[in-house]
């Protein structure tokens, strides 16, 4: 964070200095994946779809619609992750 400086020209009404911005973020679409340091680390379901992941977000993407459905409950990269033998259950492993 200290890298990251505030524009010049940036103006906060001291009013609501403490307050939290008006504004909410969403993910639509993630581009990229992890393969620097991990392997193994894509897997197929039984419904055709891909499970892989990016930084600290796990991502199923439905090749046939062209969706993603996302798993951010992770606060650090995940490294490494399994699907369960029934092709079904999706198992995330953080190793810190």
């Amino acid at each position: 964070m200290g890298a990251i400086k505030e524009p010049s020209t940036y103006y906060k009404d001291p009013l609501n200095q403490n307050l939290e911005p008006r504004t909410e973020v969403a993910i639509d679409y993630v581009y990229g994946y992890r393969g620097r340091d991990c392997k193994n680390n894509v897997r197929y379901l039984k419904n055709g779809s891909i499970v892989y992941h990016a930084a600290a977000l796990g991502i199923v993407l439905d090749m046939v619609k062209n969706t993603q459905r996302f798993f951010n409950r992770h606060d650090d990269d995940i490294i490494c992750l399994d699907v369960h033998p029934d092709g079904i259950v999706m198992i995330y492993v953080i190793i810190v």
